[in-house]
């Protein structure tokens, strides 16, 4: 809007002939998101992964299962990334299945199961598929787990260092 010398909203400074700008210019690094999804199959048949056990699950029979951990990178480069989840009780490490890049551990002191990643591009799993690991569990549920769900993982984190904010 012009102003003039009768506009109540008039800078003075205007009439010393001077104008004053003010600016707060600041610069913000947006991380970027990284999600890993998971999910169990009994039949896995596209894998050729042969789950053995009885389905449904009866009491203190095994069961076997196949987990699928994918995970999408939405916006920047991440490096040092570890996709992780402990074993709950009932619930046995069998085997490494596939993984697509990094490195796959169990560690049978703290029953974690840790996907080692060293780097994912930015954008990986969004325009173009996840990466993707995937290994056996057996699981044998106790009378306790009649009537409910027996879980087959404790929750499943992810920790990545952005390589554009440098931030974990």
């Amino acid at each position: 809007r012009t102003k003039n010398k009768q506009d109540p909203a008039f800078s003075g400074a205007l009439e010393q002939g001077t104008i004053q700008c003010f600016s707060n210019q600041q610069t913000q690094n947006i991380e970027g998101k990284l999600r890993v999804s998971g999910r169990a199959f009994y039949r896995d048949a596209v894998n050729r992964v042969l789950n053995e056990g009885v389905f449904p699950p009866i009491a203190d029979e095994p069961t076997e299962y196949s987990i699928h951990w994918e995970v999408a990178n939405y916006s920047t480069d991440m490096s040092d990334i570890q996709v992780y989840a402990d074993l709950p009780f009932g619930v046995e490490f069998v085997e490494q299945v596939r993984v697509d890049v990094g490195e796959l551990l169990f560690d049978s002191t703290r029953r974690r199961v840790s996907w080692q990643i060293p780097k994912i591009l930015a954008t990986t799993g969004v325009l173009n598929r996840p990466i993707i690991a995937i290994f056996q569990i057996r699981a044998t549920p106790s009378l306790e787990h009649i009537e409910y769900y027996m879980p087959l993982l404790e929750p499943t984190h992810i920790r990545a260092e952005d390589d554009f904010t440098k931030t974990n």
